[in-house]
């Protein structure tokens, strides 16, 4: 089992989980979960694109 750093997406402005994942890629965890449920996926995949397209390739 691989160490992941997991953030859990809620229902906080899209800006501030793009803030954890940037902060989280500073510290050196390229291993990131996005985890969300119910009305919240559109938000996570949201999330993942906007940090696909500022920081390249998310795996």
């Amino acid at each position: 089992m691989t160490d992941r750093r997991t953030i859990f997406i809620g229902k906080k402005p899209l800006h501030a989980y793009v803030r954890a994942v940037v902060m989280a890629m500073e510290l050196g965890d390229r291993n990131l979960e996005l985890v969300a449920r119910g009305a919240t996926i559109g938000r996570a995949v949201d999330v993942a694109e906007v940090c696909r397209r500022r920081n390249g390739i998310i795996a």
